[in-house]
Order: C-alpha cells, then sequence, then structure tokens
C-alpha cells in the first residue's frame, strides 16, 4: 500500500471513530433537549391556562407534541420526541389537558387525557388535581397495578397416590390381614418453597403470572418385614424401615387470575398448569429391629450404609407435569401489596423412574426397597409481597339505568 494511501485509510477511520463518539454525544445531548424542550412547553401551557385561554393549551399541545402533518392523516398521534420526555414531565401537560377541557365541558377528551395521566401520577393520589378531577377519576376509571414482581414463601405439606405396587418378597400366604401388615404406609410430609412473581394484567379483573419457584418437598412410608420360627411361632425378628424422601424441584407454575378489585382488601381465584424439574432427591432411611428373643428394640443402621441420608437422584423422573389452584387475598399496604393464600397442585405423571427401579444395589439387595409408581399431589399455605412497576387506568363498567 502506497503511503498516500494509508494517510487517506487513517483518515477515514480517524473521522469515522470522531463521528461516532460525536453521535453517541449528541445522542446523551438530545434527551436532556428534549426534557428542556417539554417543560418550556408545559409553562406555556400553564401560563395560557392561568389566563383562561384554554383553546390556547389544546392548540400548544397540538403543535409541539404530535407528530407534523405531511401528508393527509386520518389520526395524528404523539410525536416519538414527546414520548421520550421524562414520565413527570408528560404528566404535568397531560394534567393541563384534562384540566382544560374539563373547563370546556368536553368529556371524550378530559376521559382520554385522563387514562394517559392517572398510571403516571398514580402514587401521589391526586391530591393536587381538585375535585372534579379525582370525581371524574373514581367514576370513570380503576387505576390499578399493569405489571408486578413479587416475592413468595410457603410451607407445603406433600403426600402421594400410588399408582402400581411392587415388592421385593412375595407373599407366603396372600391373605388381607398379612398383605395389609406387608405393604407400605404413606404419610404426608412437609417442606418449604421460595418464589419469585411477575403478573401482568390485561383487563381491570384479570391477568396473567409466571412464579419460578425452588420449591421442598417430602413423604414418607414405612415397610415392615417378618421373619417368624416354623417350628416356634414365639420366636420372630420384625424389621422395620422408615424412608423419608426429599425431593429439591425448579417448580414452574403458570397462572390465569381473576381478582376482586374493590377495595383494599382484594380477594382472589387462580389457576394453571405446572412444570417441575428435579435438581436433588435424596432419601433418609432409619431402620429398627425387633428382636423377640431378645426382648427388646435395637436402633442400627444396616452395615452396608455409612450414612442414614442416600442419593436417589436416578431413581425419580426428572419432570413431573400437573395442575394448580390457588385462592387468596392481597391487601393494600401504601406502594406495595401484601397477600396470603391457599394453594393445591396435582401431579398428573409418575414422578418415579420405572427403568431405574431395581438398578440400585443398595436399595434392593440391602434395604429391600422398590419404589412404587407414584403420583404426588400438595397444600400450601404462603404470604407474598409484591411491588407495581407499571400502573393503567382501566376503564369502569358503567351502569346504565332505564327510564319509563
Amino acid at each position: 500500500m502506497k503511503p498516500v494511501e494509508r494517510i487517506s485509510l487513517a483518515l477515514l477511520i480517524l473521522l469515522f471513530v470522531s463521528s461516532a463518539a460525536f453521535t453517541q454525544k449528541e445522542r446523551k445531548l438530545d434527551k436532556a433537549e428534549v426534557n428542556n424542550k417539554y417543560k418550556t412547553v408545559y409553562e406555556r401551557m400553564k401560563t395560557a391556562y392561568d389566563l383562561g385561554r384554554y383553546e390556547d393549551v389544546l392548540w400548544i399541545y397540538e403543535e409541539e407534541c404530535m407528530e407534523k402533518v405531511i401528508h393527509a392523516k386520518p389520526k395524528r398521534k404523539e410525536s416519538h420526541e414527546f414520548k421520550m420526555a421524562k414520565k413527570n414531565i408528560r404528566g404535568d401537560i397531560y394534567l393541563m389537558l384534562v384540566l382544560c377541557n374539563i373547563e370546556l365541558n368536553k368529556v371524550t377528551q378530559t376521559q382520554k387525557y385522563l387514562q394517559k395521566l392517572l398510571p403516571i401520577r398514580f402514587d401521589e393520589k391526586f391530591t393536587d388535581y381538585g375535585l372534579t378531577v379525582r370525581k371524574a377519576i373514581e367514576e370513570k376509571y380503576y387505576v390499578g397495578p399493569r405489571f408486578l414482581v413479587g416475592l413468595k414463601i410457603q410451607a407445603n405439606i406433600t403426600n402421594v397416590q400410588v399408582i402400581d405396587s411392587f415388592r421385593i418378597f412375595d407373599l407366603v400366604s396372600n391373605t388381607a390381614q398379612e398383605s395389609d401388615f406387608y405393604s407400605r404406609k404413606y404419610k404426608p410430609g412437609q417442606g418449604l418453597s421460595l418464589g419469585l412473581l411477575f403478573e401482568y394484567a390485561f383487563l381491570r379483573n384479570v391477568s396473567f403470572s409466571v412464579q419460578p419457584t425452588y420449591d421442598i418437598t417430602r413423604y414418607n412410608y414405612k415397610t415392615l418385614y417378618k421373619w417368624r420360627s416354623a417350628t416356634d411361632p414365639d420366636r420372630f425378628v420384625i424389621m422395620q424401615y422408615t424412608n423419608e424422601q426429599r425431593l429439591n424441584s425448579f417448580f414452574l407454575p403458570i397462572f390465569l387470575k381473576y381478582t376482586h378489585v374493590r377495595g383494599r382488601v382484594k380477594p382472589y381465584i387462580q389457576g394453571g398448569a405446572f412444570i417441575s424439574t428435579r435438581l436433588i432427591a435424596t432419601k433418609e432411611i432409619e431402620v429398627i429391629e425387633q428382636d423377640k428373643e431378645a426382648g427388646a428394640i435395637v436402633n442400627d443402621d444396616p452395615e452396608v450404609l455409612s450414612s442414614n441420608i442416600i442419593g436417589i437422584n436416578s431413581l425419580m423422573n426428572n419432570v413431573e407435569l400437573g395442575i394448580t389452584g390457588e385462592v387468596g387475598i392481597n391487601f393494600s399496604l401504601g406502594p406495595v401489596y401484601a397477600g396470603a393464600f391457599l394453594n393445591y397442585r396435582k401431579g398428573f405423571t409418575n414422578i418415579i423412574n420405572e427403568r431405574e427401579r431395581y438398578t440400585d444395589p443398595t436399595l434392593v439387595h440391602a434395604l429391600y426397597d422398590v419404589a412404587d409408581d407414584l403420583k404426588a399431589h400438595s397444600y400450601s399455605l404462603g404470604v407474598s409481597i409484591s411491588y407495581p412497576i407499571t400502573y393503567k387506568a382501566f376503564k369502569r363498567h358503567q351502569k346504565t339505568s332505564k327510564s319509563n
């Protein structure tokens, strides 16, 4: 490459970098300039409003905040530049429009700008807006959260339903009494869940939410085995195996929710489906031996185990599907919502991996334990706290009266 070409290329690169830096700086300045511009627009509107020139206020908005007319358009929209301005500045401008349209008795336009104003100025509770504006708000609109984020914590009680039973030994005499003695006795266990809440309201009473949750559930069962002497029935040994299964999962429910929105206390009901992914699965085993000849009960662990807790990840299915429902109430506490709820969920899929039922030698040969096919279900009682990120003005359903 010739020296002249090298110099030309270097100049071009320098020009490009300088242009990019200038453009970036110009963009940063644009934001400040936009805010200053619409502060000035608001001050002009307020001056006109104070002088009682209400039509001039509307004209200033049309000229400064709406798209410029290039071709004949059936409907003009607010300009992109105006939408870039800070919310509090746009709120000031919408307030002027609301007040002017009230003075001009333009009901439709008042409602239009109220709907734009309310989500921006919801936290102020409209104390400075005058009785007329507050009355219009109460009669025409319900201002509620559009998008919320929150935290939920709940204690759960989980039990299982047996789909099909399996044993390591066959019964000698398959009587009802013997079958009941050797069958597993399942009992519910307690657990805990901690999750996030993301909720979006697309109607006044109806919302959609996703609630990713770290879920800990437990259930218990006992298994009994009995040896009895063929010559002396008073000589026997009973082995009792008490098992606690602990499942740590990532639980993802998706809800459709209906809320009664009137008042500070807001009852709700919601239902949906869930998918759960197994993260960790463990089993804690306690073995109790009853020896009739020794005349005592001895607590001891099998010699093949170094600990009472063993991992059973391979024994459990990785994914569980089901349905879930919830009823609860939310309380409005200033800028946040606190809630209490009761939840029920029911799994539709087998939580046991059938292909791995007989593959663990410790469970099968040392503890004589093969898993039944199971479905899980649980009840939860919990509390929540949520914070609205954005608000929306939802139009109220107006009651129409019929005159005779």
